[in-house]
C-alpha cells in the first residue's frame, strides 16, 4: 500500500511539473532574477558565471533566513501543501518556491507526515511554514524542534492572542517556550544559549487575520513584538460577509482596506493568496511581500481537468476527419 502511495504521489508531481511548467511558469517568471551586465558577475553558490553561461540568474538567496530576505525587500512566494509527502514538497521546492506552507489546520495528516515534510524541504534550503489548528505550547514548541521556520497561526482576533503566540515560540526571556534537545538544535555549531538567542531572531510569527474582528484589531495586532507579519485571505471573511463570491466588492474592500494597513507598518509582512499571475501583481502592488500559490490539490485537479480536456477534444477533432 506504501508503494502504491509513493508511486501515485511520484506520477502526480511528475506530470505536474511537466504541464504546470508549460501552463503557468510562462506567465510566472517572478522566481527568476535577471541580471544585465557586460562584465562577470562572480559566484554564485560556488558556481562562477559570466556573460557568456548566461545572462539569467535564478534565485540563489535561499540559504538566507526568511526573515532576512524579508528585511532585504524581496518579494516571497511560497505553495499550501496539502500531500504532505516528501516527494511533493520536493517538487514545489525545486519548482522555485521560497517558502512551503504546510497545514495542519485541514485535512487528515499526522506528526510524521509534517515532520517529514519539514525535513524534505530543509534539504532544498527552502523554509517552512506550518498553519497549525490547534492552539497548543507544546506542539508549537515541537515544531520548532523538528525544524520549522515559524507558523501561520489562523483565526487570530486581538493583540493580546498575538502576544500569547509569540510567547510560545520565543525561549526566555522573550517567551516561554521550554529548552530541550532535537533535530533543529544539531546543525547549530555554537553553544546552546547563543542557539536560543538566534532562534528567537529567527522565528517567524505570522498572524492569519480572518474575521471582521481581527480587522478592527489589524493595528494593534501588528505592534506586538515579535509579530512578523499578518496573513488576510476571502475564505473566511466572504463567509462572514455571507457572499459566496470572493471577488464580491464587499470582500475586495475589506481586504484593500487591511492591506493598507499593514501598508502603513512598513516593517510589517503582508502575505496574500494568489490564483494567476495577474493577482499576484494586484497583491504585491497592495503591499504584500509574500504571495501564496493555492493548494496543491486544487493545482493537480485543475492540471488533469485540463489534460483530460485537451485530449478529449483532440480525439473528437481527429475522429471527425
Amino acid at each position: 500500500m506504501y508503494t502504491k502511495l509513493v508511486l501515485i504521489v511520484a506520477i502526480l508531481s511528475l506530470s505536474l511539473c511537466v504541464y504546470g511548467q508549460q501552463n503557468l511558469s510562462n506567465n510566472f517568471q517572478a522566481s527568476t532574477v535577471v541580471y544585465k551586465t557586460t562584465e562577470r558577475v562572480g559566484y554564485i553558490n560556488s558556481k562562477f558565471v559570466d556573460k557568456k553561461s548566461s545572462d539569467t540568474i535564478k534565485n540563489t538567496s535561499r540559504k538566507e533566513k526568511l526573515k532576512d530576505r524579508l528585511s532585504n525587500g524581496e518579494i516571497l512566494k511560497g505553495a499550501v501543501i496539502n500531500i504532505a509527502h516528501p516527494t511533493m514538497v520536493e517538487v514545489v521546492c525545486e519548482a522555485g518556491a521560497d517558502f512551503v506552507f504546510l497545514d495542519f489546520e485541514h485535512g487528515l495528516r499526522d506528526y510524521n507526515d509534517i515532520g517529514q515534510a519539514i525535513i524534505a524541504a530543509e534539504l532544498h534550503k527552502v523554509p517552512t511554514l506550518v498553519r497549525l489548528g490547534e492552539r497548543s505550547l507544546n506542539l508549537t514548541e515541537r515544531m520548532l524542534d523538528a525544524g520549522a521556520s515559524g507558523f501561520l497561526f489562523p483565526h487570530v482576533e486581538t493583540a493580546e492572542e498575538a502576544a500569547e503566540l509569540v510567547s510560545w515560540c520565543r525561549y526566555k526571556p522573550l517567551g516561554v517556550r521550554g529548552s530541550g534537545f532535537a533535530r533543529a538544535s544539531i546543525s547549530y555549531s555554537g553553544n546552546e544559549y547563543e542557539r536560543r538567542q538566534q532562534a528567537n531572531k529567527d522565528v517567524v510569527c505570522i498572524m492569519i487575520v480572518e474575521s471582521l474582528k481581527g480587522k478592527e484589531n489589524l493595528e494593534k495586532i501588528l505592534a506586538v513584538d515579535g509579530v512578523t507579519g499578518v496573513a488576510i485571505g476571502p475564505g473566511d471573511i466572504s463567509m462572514e460577509l455571507g457572499v459566496s463570491n470572493w471577488k464580491d466588492p464587499k470582500v475586495v474592500q475589506v481586504l484593500d482596506e487591511m492591506a493598507a494597513i499593514v501598508k502603513s507598518f512598513p516593517n510589517q509582512s503582508l502575505l496574500r493568496l494568489a490564483l494567476t499571475p495577474e493577482e499576484a501583481v494586484k497583491n504585491v502592488n497592495s503591499g504584500a511581500n509574500m504571495i501564496l500559490l493555492t493548494h496543491d490539490v486544487q493545482l493537480i485537479k485543475a492540471m488533469y481537468s485540463g489534460l483530460f480536456k485537451d485530449i478529449t477534444n483532440k480525439i473528437n477533432q481527429a475522429a471527425k476527419k
